[in-house]
């Protein structure tokens, strides 16, 4: 090797020589070359002198002293000799370099493989010199004896790269030039000769374009398409049939737990394929169907984030959906076409309001480009009629433009006016009233674009628009007519907001006239005169706020650009952020302007609304933190009202607003910060609102968001991972002087009861998806929680070694029991003695937490009670409340447990004191005894007696009936749409009649009671101190207990217990579900979770019928339930006419083409759920409760797919298979049971195995007698839906039910067709791969099985194709043992076939002399 500079490190010296050993076998070549003339001039050579011979020996030397890598590069560089093809000696070049790789690889210098490459290299494909036949020959002799590795890498470089160099036209001479080449490439692929896997070839093969030059060879061609109609059995069997015309549904149990297998490539909307197999055409196309069918339901556009299959690897991607958009716009036109319904019914709008929200807030986002957009609607309807939609379309853009108005080009806004006098080409007038603000919104909505147009161009407007039409310059004309004067039509928001709305829109971009026309009009609306001393109005409990109590229309709302909207926002959100203000006044925002906040934020996209509504909770916060380090002013600390009011907004109206789930740990996050914060704990009634939006925005969430809402909390990374290590140290004392280090959990600010709420939604989330938490965060709450028998019943799976509580402990409880006594006769004596000081200290000091069960007792024996208890309660923090609360009624249900009351009366009489402790004496608020007695007890019979409890306060007592009955009877079941003046007038009055009185006003009430009784003779003093309260505008009663209502009645159907007693609880607070934001899944959960004692009962259909009773007037009478089971409980109709009724409806709701079921609720933006969510969870509340066993309504459901004909065969399997998986296992059971008997079937047991590769469509519309394709379909539909469980039931099914059935080969087929395309599925949840590895041991077990019997297999190849197929695809060598065993007793053609898994097959290496070797070409 030449010698390179020594101080030239290693690795560069060996680049060095190899440039340098490069140049010199170059120079070789050229020599050699060039020599011959001269040679055979002047050279006597005598006949043992062999010139060819000493030049390869040349050669090889050079390539002896190198290592492999240096061989591959100094060769490679030798082939620049050829660069030029017009060389002379270009033949003899080529010959040469043929001649010395050959020699080298003869001689074992260089491997097969690689001379064989370099061979390929070094030959001219475009056909200018000739093609030497003999190198492909050699390569054709000895290809068997290169591994499959290298020959798949010959075949992609003779394929794939270098054949694309031939001309596309060829001639017969060129032809037969290519003739050896043709015969190589036709041994390499040859399936017979099995010279590599298979599935390697059909890969490499996949890669040649339909144009490749390889298709000019006819054999080549043919011997390609043979290749690929052999592949064909294979691509059927991975494929899940229909798979392009299959969709979930958002609100199924298992989305988005199992969106991996619906996942897109983000670029080209493409199904993600692994293998490289010749799938049907609609297979690599653009999945239109799906994203479509997502995209048109409410709120499509975050489901469609679930399906795009983002590159981890690259910058995230955006998936752009105009053609998308522009399908839904000219679906929408052309329905509007078909019906006679004003443009401004319920029914028109649904969809608008939709395509205008998705459009939108697409193009805001950047998946949509507007210019294309317009560009694509303008030639779609040059072609069309479609103009009664015109004013929707035309609504749609402006939302856009007045946004985006700076990134609107000159060329966009032409486009937009050839839309307009496209549509346009009549006279328009305008007929009606400026009080009906959407169609006159509408009718002006060309004017308001032209107007921001002009407000971008300025004078150059007539440069750039057309001059607009004799109709459209008189409505601009109007609209500028409007900034002139003070129209009294735009001031008069409450009657005449038509001309605002459309002034609005127009001036969006130009704040001096939006503010002066708009915002002033509204604000005065909102807030009343300023100036006027006596504009108040008095909140709950004597709070002063601004006096305006009707909120913006939503009609008017609903008529605003999204732009003009957002400037309202930001004018109501200012009106409560100022509340952070020390210097504001001391009136409290309007009940007008905060429900107008709240309308403005609930009807636009979340981060231009409710975001904005959350940020103000860390700044009220630091806000009450900063109050408190600067000590007592004489100003209200207002930051405590914002925190309060922002609660209040959280809990009763932004309920219903379907957060994104990680906002939704934020919050959570927020309240429990808050609630550490000494200020906020002395404050009760702050704390309870806080508690309240926790309990709620971790109660009511889809499961898949409770399972991210836990890990977020506490999971292994949990933020709030403490709260469930050490529960009990709620109640523990906290003294400032203790060192951080020492007390590790004294940052517990949330009380066992709350934890239990969560960890029960949890469990319920984790049982519906089937998806398993992270096993020591199970180990954690089970070791720190007990549970009462009947929830550990209810959650199996979930609760695993947890500890059962039987009530058989009762030793903390006697303690408790006996410390009251003493602490009862203690207070006597420091009452007689009038020691009150003492007594305060005794309570307080030492932290005694039996205050209530002595209050109890001193109101039980003397019906009297002393003020000093109310200035103690006061004294305390909430969480010293929550803890006595406890502790009270741990004792209360103790008396019942060692003493049940010997008659009725002492019963009632016991809940009679309670009740007055309550309501008279108001120490606790109903709303925390109730959420004591539902989550504190840990045994069934402690909860049991405190349903008894319950039961007896709400039946024999008015104080709670009376109470809710008022409430019930005017607060409006759609809080958003229907909170009016009327609304908050009642609730003003209702706590005049029903006060919430505080700790000191009880003290201050007490003791002038006391006075008077004494004679003592004061001024008269309200009982009422204002400052003492928190501002209330929403909450009440009803809805505080709401959540804990959710529980009461689970427990009580858990426990079973009486009809009498349930049915009470029931009617009692049943009118609670008027204002209940997931009722739909609420029912659905408990259902699904008590399936094996409750489903299918008398009580599951009065709980449902109850429940969906307090709908109607929100929902519609039919909106969940059909008329089939509300009326006749499913008796008068046969199973399959219910279930056909149940599937069309979830169709409907699919597929609705523009105006939406008549069932759907009829404003989606305040649906619990949009509408196939809403028919898919009302029919499996349906069938939960019906009567009829699973056996038969699964049965019945399954059936529908073999009616023929069907007229919609993929949308009714995919259908039935969503209504199967989202029930629980007894009906899933009668699937499984259905498939076993279908591999029992005639045609399975006796058919030939083609039956198996007919055709789904066949079989549907033709009428066929096979329905085979139809019940794989069904099984590729159930195992694509399914949630985590069901899926990972699969291989022990396979294992247990299938493979011991298996006698044919057909049955084989049928099993392999069945299972192997839902390997795609385990293999993305990654932490699935025992069960892809366990299902592949099944399948080689199932071939040998099936093999030993019948011997030689008819789809044999396809089966072998099948296994290289999970080897590469899914295992790898992780069954490599079992499969080494498996293959071995296989017939001898399979084993040949799987010699490239068998690891136990003969080697295929041969050493250098075994080759078919010519030394030289003779030259």
């Amino acid at each position: 090797m030449g010698s390179g500079n020594e101080t030239v490190g290693p690795s560069a010296a060996s680049i060095a020589a190899v440039g340098n050993d490069a140049e010199k076998l170059q120079w070789i070549v050229l020599n050699h070359v060039d020599g011959v003339q001269m040679r055979d001039m002047f050279w006597e050579l005598s006949g043992d002198v062999d010139v060819d011979e000493i030049t390869c020996s040349e050669a090889i030397s050079i390539l002896r002293s190198m290592n492999e890598e240096e061989k591959s590069q100094c060769c490679k560089a030798a082939l620049n000799v050829l660069l030029n093809k017009e060389d002379p000696r270009y033949v003899q070049l080529e010959r040469v370099l043929s001649t010395i790789f050959i020699v080298a690889c003869n001689e074992g210098v260089l491997s097969l493989s690689e001379c064989c490459e370099l061979l390929i290299l070094c030959t001219d494909f475009t056909l200018s010199t000739p093609i030497d036949a003999r190198k492909f020959e050699y390569m054709q002799r000895n290809l068997h004896l290169i591994d499959y590795k290298g020959l798949r890498n010959i075949l992609k470089l003779l394929v794939v790269e270098r054949m694309q160099e031939i001309p596309s036209t060829i001639t017969h001479h060129h032809r037969h030039m290519l003739l050896p080449v043709e015969n190589m490439l036709l041994t390499l692929i040859d399936r017979q000769l099995n010279l590599l896997p298979c599935l390697f070839t059909i890969t490499e093969l996949h890669r040649v374009s339909s144009n490749s030059r390889a298709f000019l060879l006819p054999r080549v061609a043919k011997k390609f398409n043979e290749m690929f109609i052999s592949f064909r059995p294979l691509t059927e069997m991975v494929t899940v049939i229909g798979r392009p015309w299959l969709y979930p549904i958002a609100a199924h149990i298992s989305f988005p737990v199992s969106t991996s297998s619906w996942r897109l490539e983000v670029a080209t909307t493409r199904l993600h394929q692994r293998a490289h197999l010749p799938y049907k055409s609609e297979l690599f196309a653009p999945q239109s169907s799906l994203l479509y069918t997502l995209l048109r339901q409410p709120r499509g556009k975050d489901t469609l984030s679930y399906v795009m299959r983002q590159n981890t690897n690259m910058t995230p991607q955006r998936m752009q959906c105009d053609e998308l958009l522009h399908m839904i716009i000219l679906e929408a036109m052309s329905e509007m076409e078909k019906t006679d319904t004003r443009l401004d019914d319920p029914a028109n709008q649904y969809q608008w309001m939709n395509i205008t929200q998705t459009v939108t807030f697409s193009l805001l986002h950047g998946t949509a480009s507007f210019s294309r957009l317009l560009k694509i609607l303008y030639e779609s309807l040059s072609e069309t009629v479609y103009r009664k939609g015109r004013d929707e379309l035309m609504w749609v853009i402006l939302q856009y433009v007045a946004v985006y108005i700076g990134k609107v080009s000159n060329e966009d806004m032409l486009r937009i006016a050839d839309i307009y006098n496209l549509l346009y080409s009549d006279e328009q007038c305008w007929s009606g009233a400026d009080t009906d603000p959407l169609l006159f919104v509408r009718f002006l909505v060309p004017a308001a674009i032209w107007m921001h147009f002009y407000k971008k161009l300025g004078s150059q407007a007539s440069e750039v628009l057309p001059k607009p039409s004799e109709s459209l310059l008189r409505q601009i004309q109007f609209l500028q007519e409007k900034t002139a004067d003070s129209d009294p039509a735009i001031q008069n928001v409450a009657d005449h907001n038509a001309v605002l709305a459309a002034v609005a829109n127009a001036y969006s971009n130009d704040m001096q006239n939006f503010h002066k026309l708009v915002l002033t009009a509204v604000d005065l609306f909102l807030d009343g005169p300023g100036d006027d001393a006596g504009s108040l109005w008095r909140l709950p409990h004597g709070i002063i706020c601004f006096p305006k109590k009707t909120s913006l229309p939503l009609p008017l709302i609903d008529s605003l650009t999204f732009h003009s909207r957002n400037h309202l926002f930001q004018m109501c959100l200012l009106k409560i952020s100022t509340m952070l203000n020390v210097q504001q006044s001391s009136k409290l925002p309007s009940p007008a302007s905060i429900d107008t906040l709240v309308r403005l934020a609930a009807t636009t996209e979340f981060e231009y609304g409710v975001k904005q509504v959350l940020g103000l909770m860390p700044r009220a916060l630091a806000s009450i933190s900063a109050s408190a380090n600067m000590g007592a002013t004489n100003q209200p600390d207002r930051s405590r009202d914002l925190l309060y009011i922002l609660c209040d907004i959280l809990s009763y109206r932004l309920i219903n607003y379907p957060l994104p789930v990680i906002p939704k740990v934020n919050v959570v996050l927020s309240c429990y910060s808050a609630l550490s914060n000494s200020q906020v704990q002395m404050n009760v009634p702050l704390y309870s609102a806080l508690e309240q939006v926790m309990l709620r925005y971790w109660m009511w969430n889809s499961p898949q968001e409770m399972i991210i809402l836990c890990n977020a909390l506490i999971g292994k990374q949990g933020k709030l991972t403490a709260l469930i290590s050490s529960p009990n140290s709620f109640g523990e004392p906290q003294h400032a002087s203790t060192m951080p280090h020492e007390r590790p959990h004294a940052n517990l600010h949330v009380s066992p009861e709350m934890l239990r709420s969560l960890l029960l939604s949890m469990f319920r989330a984790l049982k519906l998806t089937g998806v398993e938490m992270a096993s020591e965060v199970l180990q954690r709450c089970n070791a720190n929680f007990s549970w009462p028998l009947s929830v550990s019943r209810t959650f199996s799976a979930q609760l695993i070694g947890c500890s059962i509580d039987d009530g058989s402990d009762s030793t903390h409880i006697e303690e408790l029991f006996h410390c009251v006594l003493q602490d009862v006769r203690r207070t006597h004596e420091f009452l007689c003695s009038q020691a009150e000081e003492q007594l305060v200290k005794y309570f307080t000091v030492e932290r005694r937490h039996t205050l209530l069960c002595v209050i109890y007792n001193l109101i039980y024996d003397s019906k009297k009670l002393h003020p000093v208890f109310y200035s103690m309660l006061n004294s305390m923090t909430a969480k010293d409340i929550i803890v006595m609360v406890n502790k009270f009624v741990d004792y209360f249900i103790y008396i019942f447990k060692k003493n049940p009351p010997s008659d009725d009366q002492t019963f009632t009489t016991m809940v009679s004191v309670l009740n007055d402790m309550v309501f008279m004496h108001q120490l606790i608020p109903f709303d925390r005894l109730l959420a004591a007695l539902v989550l504190h007890p840990t045994d069934d019979r402690a909860t049991e007696i405190s349903l008894l409890i319950i039961h007896s306060m709400v039946g024999s007592f008015p104080d709670v009936r009376s109470r809710l009955g008022l409430l019930f009877h005017f607060i409006p079941s759609n809080k958003l749409v229907n909170t009016n003046s009327s609304f908050f007038n009642k609730m003003s009055e209702y706590y005049s009649q029903y006060p919430e009185l505080t700790y000191r006003e009880m003290e201050a009430k007490l003791r002038r009671e006391l006075q008077l009784e004494m004679g003592i003779r004061q001024m008269e003093q309200p009982t009422i101190n204002p400052e003492l309260h928190m501002p209330i505008y929403y909450g009440n009663l009803a809805e505080r207990i709401l959540p804990i209502v959710d529980i009461l009645l689970q427990r009580a159907l858990e426990t079973v217990v009486a009809d009498q007693l349930f049915n009470t609880l029931l009617m009692s607070f049943k009118p609670c579900y008027k204002y209940h934001p997931q009722p739909a899944a609420y029912m659905y959960s408990v259902l699904y979770c008590l399936d094996k004692t409750l489903s299918h009962t008398a009580r599951a259909r009065i709980f449902v019928l109850e429940i969906c009773g307090q709908l109607e007037e929100r929902d519609g009478k039919y909106a969940l339930l059909t008329p089939s089971f509300i009326q006749d409980n499913h008796q008068l109709s046969l199973p399959s006419q219910f279930c056909q009724v149940l599937v069309d409806r979830i169709l409907q709701a699919s597929h609705y083409p523009h105006q939406p079921p008549h069932f759907v609720y009829r404003d989606w933006r305040f649906a619990e759920l949009p509408p196939a969510g809403q028919a898919l969870t009302g029919a499996c509340i349906e069938l939960l409760a019906s009567p009829h066993a699973p056996t038969v309504t699964a049965r019945a459901l399954i059936d529908l797919v073999f009616i023929r004909p069907l007229h919609q065969p993929y949308a009714t399997i995919n259908t039935v298979a969503l209504i199967l998986t989202a029930l629980p296992s007894s009906f899933q059971h009668v699937f499984y049971d259905h498939i076993v008997s279908v591999l029992d079937s005639e045609a399975l047991t006796q058919g030939d195995p083609s039956i198996c590769f007919e055709s789904l469509e066949s079989e549907c519309f033709l009428l066929t007698e096979n329905q085979l394709l139809t019940n794989l379909a069904l099984g590729h539909a159930y195992l694509q839906h399914c949630n985590t469980s069901s899926l990972a039931a699969l291989p022990e099914f396979v294992r247990d039910q299938l493979a011991p059935k298996l006698v044919t080969e057909a049955q084989l087929i049928f099993v392999l067709r069945l299972v192997v395309p839902i390997l795609q599925r385990f293999y993305d949840a990654k932490e699935r791969s025992k069960q892809i590895q366990d299902l592949a041991v099944d399948v080689y077990k199932m071939t040998v099985k099936v093999n030993e019997r019948v011997g030689v297999l008819k789809y044999e190849d396809a089966i072998c194709d099948l296994l290289y197929h999970m080897k590469y695809m899914y295992v790898g060598d992780f069954v490599k043992n079992e499969a080494e065993q498996a293959i071995q007793r296989l017939s001898p053609s399979m084993r040949v076939k799987l010699k490239y898994i068998s690891h136990s097959q003969l080697s295929n290496d041969v050493p250098p002399h075994k080759l078919n070797a010519t030394n030289s070409f003779g030259l």
